[in-house]
């Protein structure tokens, strides 16, 4: 079978033949969904995810989907209504969030935004997302001292996290503390095997260069981490979806 052989395409065009013959059958239209999305073939992904979430409200992977869509398109209280649906379990949770906290951000509702971010489990786990989200987040808001202070403790808790140390190294660089970034590249790199990104950016920063932020806007910031912790909703045949789909349509 198609499917069996890893040919997604074609697994996909299998199933949309079959939904066509029996479009009221559920099965169907979620496999025909998921091949679709993972095809990366977008207008039919939305329009079966519309489908699908009329018979299955909870479905994390197409309220998410349609929740990007309207992020997108600058329907911010849509998004956050999608994202909130998508929430249903922990991992779940999490990317909701995250992905609502950039919907707010979006939408110019900073503070929002952060206490979104309060309302995660306090677990290790979901501490971590907290605190990396909130200093991203505060950079582009602009409030620049909150970033620095919410990387800081993001460094304190994870000082050998690759993207912890690169975000609050840029961030340090581009509020002029060009000895912080210094010092918490080589902390980082102290406290881990050496890295080609983290040796490359010490470079840059050594020899007097500006690396920008790690996220520049919003689109950035969904795109980029929260859509990339929407992949453990489901097993791999969604490895790449969300960014793809963040990267690939228009505002």
């Amino acid at each position: 079978m198609a499917r069996g052989n890893h040919d997604t395409l074609a697994a996909a065009e299998y199933y949309s033949k079959a939904l066509d013959g029996d479009p009221e059958n559920e099965v169907i239209l979620e496999q025909a969904f998921l091949l679709e999305t993972a095809a990366a073939r977008w207008d039919r992904s939305i329009e079966l995810a519309k489908d699908l979430v009329k018979v299955e409200p909870s479905h994390r992977i197409a309220q998410f989907l349609l929740g990007i869509e309207a992020f997108k398109k600058g329907e911010y209280k849509e998004a956050e209504e999608r994202f909130s649906a998508a929430r249903q379990g922990p991992i779940a949770d999490l990317t909701s969030t995250l992905a609502r906290a950039w919907v707010l951000e979006a939408d110019g509702k900073h503070n929002e935004a952060f206490a979104a971010l309060d309302t995660l489990s306090s677990a290790d786990w979901a501490q971590y997302y907290q605190r990396y989200h909130r200093a991203l987040i505060a950079d582009v808001a602009g409030r620049h001292r909150l970033a620095g202070q919410a990387y800081a403790q993001a460094f304190k808790h994870n000082p050998t996290t690759l993207r912890v140390a690169d975000a609050y190294a840029r961030h340090a660089v581009n509020a002029n503390d060009r000895e912080l970034a210094t010092k918490i590249i080589k902390a980082h790199i102290g406290k881990t095997a050496p890295h080609p990104i983290s040796e490359a950016l010490l470079a840059e920063i050594e020899n007097g260069e500006t690396p920008p932020l790690t996220v520049a806007n919003p689109t950035e910031g969904l795109a980029r981490y929260s859509t990339a912790s929407a992949m453990r909703l489901r097993a791999k045949a969604a490895s790449t979806w969300a960014s793809s789909f963040c990267n690939s349509r228009s505002i």
